[in-house]
């Protein structure tokens, strides 16, 4: 779909640009901002929320999780909320460990 040149000239697009470059001039002011794994809008719905909540707005890379009664709950819970973006994050999971031992690690991508 190509609008041409006057989609250009349209005073919603020619507002919104100023906007957003605004922003951007904001938000680059002094350089480009320093890398970071913080996902501030994370939003996590399963079980152990508030603890990956915690890990997925802060700085660390990756965290083990073990609050499982077994590696098929581990399975699950790592297939079901990890592989895909979704809720403000993006992460991997892999789980591992056997009977109250298992454990998923959750890594930012």
């Amino acid at each position: 779909l190509s609008l041409g040149d006057a989609a250009t000239k349209h005073p919603l697009v020619i507002e919104l640009a100023s906007i957003r470059a605004r922003t951007l001039k904001e938000r680059t002011y002094g350089g480009a901002p320093a890398f970071s794994w913080r996902m501030p809008n994370a939003i996590f719905p399963g079980s152990q929320g508030q603890a990956v909540n915690h890990f997925l707005r802060g700085d660390s890379k990756a965290q083990i999780f073990d609050d499982f009664n077994g590696i098929g709950h581990a399975r699950n819970w790592a297939s079901k909320y990890y592989g895909y973006a979704r809720g403000g994050y993006s992460a991997e999971a892999e789980e591992g460990g056997r009977g109250n031992g298992a454990y998923v690690t959750v890594t930012k991508t």
